[in-house]
C-alpha cells in the first residue's frame, strides 16, 4: 500500500534499460515511488489518466507517440506536472525541450550516460527536482484540447501596480530579468511582442540545468524578432541583443556597456550564474537607465540585486502571483520592498515598451 505522502512518479522512456536504471535510482528515496512505467506516448496517456501520479519523467524521441504529442495531450486532458528527460549529448533534443516546456512540461533535465554510475551522480538534484516540481499545480493547456473539443478557460485577472510609475526618469536602455523554473515558456512570452528595433539591450540569467542554455537560446532565436546568444565576455551590449549568462560563471554588466563574466566570483546561495549578480551590478553601474525584472521562480535569487536597483532609481517589476508557475523569487523580491511594480507577465511587456519611451 503506497504512503499518501509519498511522491507517485510514472516513468516514460523507450528504453528498458534507462527506465530500470531511473526506477533503482528513484527507489532509494524514501519519499519517492515509481507507480508505473511507459515505453511510449501512448502509454504514457494512458498510464497518466489511469494511474493519475503526482509527476512523469519524460523522454522526447519514442515511437507511436512522441514526447511531444504526450506532453501535449496529458496537459490538456490530465494535467500532470511534467519533467523532460532529455539526452545530455543530443544538441538537438536541448532545443526540442523547450518546445516541451511550451506545451505546459515544468523543466528539464540532462540524461546521463546510459549506466548505474552515470544516474547516481546526479541522483540527488533529479529527485530534489522530482520532489519540488510534484508539489506544482499545473493548469490545463487548451493547446491539446482544441484538437477534440474546445473549452474557453477564464482569463487570469490582471493585477495592480505596488506604486504608479514615475513618468519624470530618462528612457532606460538595459532590461535586466533573473528567471527559474518556468522562466524559459515566461520568457518566450515577454520577449516575443517586443519589436525587433527594441531600443535597450537585454540580459538575462536564467537557473536551468547545465548544458541546455544553448537549447534554450536556438529555440527562442525562432520564437522572438530579437537577436539572442550565449553572453562573450567583453562584448559590447547593443540595442534588440538578449544576452543570455553562460554555465558556471556569474554575469555582470560594466560602467562602460560591456558583460563581464566572472568565473572568480563564488555562488550566490547556490547559484553560478546567480540573478543577484547581475541585477546589482545593473543598478551600480546604469543607475535609472536600467530596469530589473523578476519572473517565476523558486527561492530567493535576485531580490537583493533588485533592491540595488530600486534604490539607485531603477523601474523595478516582479511577475504577479497569478501568472507565475512558482510565487517564489517574485515573492521575495516584493516583501522585500524590492519591486516597485507587481504586473502579470503581458503588462510586464508593455511596461518595458513604455519605459523605452520616456
Amino acid at each position: 500500500m503506497v504512503k499518501e505522502n509519498l511522491t507517485r512518479v510514472l516513468i516514460v522512456d523507450d528504453s528498458d534499460l534507462v527506465r530500470g536504471i531511473l526506477r533503482d535510482v528513484l527507489a532509494q528515496d524514501p519519499g519517492i515511488v515509481v507507480i508505473g512505467e511507459a515505453r511510449d506516448g501512448r502509454e504514457a496517456v494512458e498510464q497518466t489518466a489511469r494511474l493519475r501520479p503526482d509527476l512523469i519523467t519524460m523522454d522526447i524521441q519514442m515511437p507511436h507517440m512522441d514526447g511531444f504529442a504526450a506532453t501535449e495531450h496529458i496537459m490538456a486532458f490530465t494535467p500532470t506536472p511534467i519533467l523532460i528527460f532529455s539526452s545530455a549529448i543530443d544538441k538537438s533534443e536541448k532545443y526540442s525541450s523547450f518546445r516541451a516546456l511550451a506545451l505546459g512540461a515544468l523543466d528539464v533535465m540532462s540524461k546521463p550516460d546510459v549506466t548505474i554510475a552515470g544516474f547516481q551522480e546526479l541522483a540527488t538534484q533529479l529527485t530534489a527536482k522530482i520532489r519540488m516540481l510534484a508539489r506544482i499545480k499545473v493548469i490545463q493547456h487548451i493547446r491539446g484540447k482544441m484538437r477534440g473539443r474546445d473549452r474557453t478557460l477564464p482569463p487570469v485577472p490582471m493585477a495592480a501596480a505596488v506604486k504608479p510609475p514615475d513618468n519624470s526618469r530618462a528612457a532606460a536602455r538595459l532590461v535586466a530579468i533573473g528567471s527559474s523554473t518556468g522562466g524559459p515558456p515566461a520568457l518566450k512570452k515577454l520577449l516575443s511582442p517586443l519589436p525587433a528595433q527594441f531600443p535597450a539591450g537585454i540580459t538575462i540569467v536564467q537557473h536551468i540545468t547545465r548544458g541546455f542554455i544553448d537549447g534554450l537560446v536556438d529555440w527562442l532565436a525562432v520564437c522572438i524578432r530579437l537577436n539572442v546568444c550565449v553572453a562573450k565576455d567583453g562584448e559590447t551590449i547593443r540595442p534588440s541583443t538578449v544576452y543570455f549568462a553562460p554555465d558556471d560563471v556569474q554575469m555582470q554588466v560594466s560602467a562602460d556597456r560591456r558583460i563581464r563574466l566572472r568565473a572568480d566570483l563564488p555562488p550566490w546561495g547556490e547559484h553560478r550564474p546567480s540573478v543577484n549578480h547581475l541585477l546589482q551590478s545593473a543598478g551600480e553601474n546604469y543607475g535609472e537607465r536600467a530596469v530589473g525584472v523578476i519572473l517565476t521562480g523558486m527561492g530567493d535569487d535576485g531580490a537583493v540585486g533588485l533592491k540595488v536597483m530600486r534604490d539607485r532609481g531603477a523601474p523595478t517589476i516582479a511577475q504577479d502571483q497569478a501568472s507565475s508557475l512558482i510565487y517564489g523569487m517574485p515573492r521575495v523580491a516584493v516583501e522585500s520592498g524590492a519591486a516597485s511594480l507587481v504586473l502579470p507577465l503581458e503588462r510586464i511587456t508593455d511596461e518595458l515598451v513604455r519605459l523605452m519611451e520616456e
